[in-house]
């Protein structure tokens, strides 16, 4: 079984603590950085936003638009 927790950053620490110390569980920490190349996308679409280059939507609008009755 799998199970995906969202674990406050100043609780890890202890929660960790505490599932280590049980004999039945095994602790996978995943890396979860942001890659310097998405870093660097996003500042470039937020440089285009904001020179009127790209424009944003917002999804709502977006996804009433996608599902029109026709």
């Amino acid at each position: 079984m799998k199970i995906t927790l969202d674990i406050p950053s100043d609780k890890v620490s202890f929660f960790l603590e505490l599932i280590e110390n049980l004999n039945f569980s095994t602790v996978d920490v995943e890396n979860q950085s942001i890659p310097e190349w998405q870093k660097d996308e996003a500042k470039k679409r937020i440089y285009a936003i904001k020179n009127g280059e790209m424009k944003i939507e917002m999804w709502e609008d977006v996804k009433e638009e996608i599902f029109k009755k026709k």
